[in-house]
């Protein structure tokens, strides 16, 4: 394996993580408001570390906001 090759798999992983969580929260908005979810909770229904969730975002509102741009890059593909 090259390290091009790699690299390019560990971008792949971390994006599979990421949208994991992204689902958690995704999942758990549908019963509560952002502002009474943890971390933990998050890290819970993903069945991760908090160490995990930290090494791909700062806090919720970071992947919230991680959430709100992956919708906006999907909604503004299809328009172009």
């Amino acid at each position: 394996m090259t390290l091009k090759s790699y690299l390019r798999a560990v971008k792949v992983a971390a994006n599979v993580t990421k949208d994991m969580l992204a689902q958690g929260l995704y999942d758990l908005l549908k019963s509560k408001k952002l502002d009474d979810i943890f971390v933990k909770d998050i890290c819970k229904q993903c069945n991760v570390s908090k160490q995990t969730f930290y090494y791909h975002f700062k806090d919720k509102y970071d992947l919230a906001l991680y959430m709100y741009n992956a919708l906006q890059t999907s909604k503004l593909a299809h328009l172009g």
